[in-house]
Order: structure tokens, then C-alpha cells, then sequence
């Protein structure tokens, strides 16, 4: 079980580093003169790093290989994603990808993405949800419980049981790394 936890909670460090280095990049690439050469770069740059978070996440849910519709194609539900006009989305993302949110973010984010991509289309906003619920920490798992481990872990470190006190750091690390 605890190789189990650590491989989940390293899957979700890494995803939410990489939605953390897309969200960056797509505020670069909106920071740029429309139209420019710099523009297109960074925002190519931006959908790279994109295609990453994607493939980080879950896969459309639902979706056979021999639907014809592109409406349900991962590059157009990530191009939708890219193009959406709503910033909120970002934000509440932006939020969530600290693995230091608090509680009241997730449920935030929960409440608030799905009224702010149903303009996307079903699939994309279906990909949006799990996105975020992969991203964010859940009920089990939150940043108490991360403050919580450094507080034994201290305890531990003063009653000189160094060994059970690297197992309570192995957890924060495993949580935040």
C-alpha cells in the first residue's frame, strides 16, 4: 500500500508541476504582441507543454477509436482548452495546481469549472474534470495533513527517534515533491 501511495502521490507532483509550466507558458504567450513572431512561438511552446499535461492525465473516457467525430479528438479538446477565452479557468487551475491548496480551492475549482467550460463541449469539459481532480489533492490527502507530518516528524526528531522521524519526512516528501 505505501508503494502504491507513493507512486499516486509522485503522479501527482509531476502533474502538477507540468500544468504549473503550461499555465507559465501560456501566460507568456498571452503576454506577447498578437500576431508576432515571438507570439507563435511561445504560444506552440505553451501547447507542448500541454500535450505533456495531457499525457500525464487521464485519456478521454468514452471515446472509441472508430468515432468519426473530431469534436472528441484529444488535439482538438486540447486546442479548445488552449483557446478558451474564460481566464477563471486558468485561475481556478492555477489554484490547484499548488499541491499546497487548501480544501475550500478544490471545492472551489469543483463548483466553478464545470459552469466555466460547458462552452467547450462535453468532452472537453468532461477532460477538464478529471484534469482537476487529478491535479488536486483529495479528501485524504490535503495540506493539514502535510503540516501534520512535519509537526510529528519534529516531535520525533526531539525525542530522538531519528528513524521514525525520517519515515514522517519520507511522507511530506513523497506529498510535495
Amino acid at each position: 500500500a505505501f508503494k502504491w501511495m507513493c507512486a499516486l502521490f509522485s503522479q501527482r507532483s509531476q502533474l502538477q508541476r507540468a500544468l504549473g509550466l503550461y499555465l507559465d507558458a501560456r501566460v507568456k504567450a498571452k503576454g506577447c504582441e498578437a500576431g508576432s513572431a515571438e507570439a507563435f512561438t511561445a504560444d506552440a511552446e505553451a501547447m507542448e507543454k500541454l500535450e505533456v499535461v495531457a499525457s500525464l492525465s487521464s485519456p478521454l473516457v468514452g471515446i472509441s477509436s472508430s468515432n468519426s467525430d473530431s469534436s472528441a479528438d484529444m488535439s482538438s479538446v486540447l486546442k479548445r482548452f488552449h483557446t478558451a477565452k474564460d481566464k477563471h479557468i486558468f485561475r481556478i487551475l492555477s489554484t490547484i495546481a499548488s499541491p499546497t491548496h487548501s480544501p475550500s480551492a478544490r471545492k472551489r475549482a469543483f463548483d466553478e469549472l464545470p459552469k466555466r467550460t460547458k462552452g467547450m463541449g462535453a468532452v472537453s469539459v468532461a477532460w477538464t474534470k478529471a484534469l482537476a481532480r487529478r491535479c488536486s489533492m483529495g479528501a485524504f490527502v490535503n495540506f493539514e495533513s502535510i503540516e501534520h507530518c512535519i509537526i510529528l516528524a519534529q516531535e520525533s526528531f526531539e525525542a530522538n527517534d531519528c528513524k521514525v522521524s525520517s519515515l514522517f519526512l519520507t511522507c511530506v516528501k513523497t506529498m510535495i515533491a
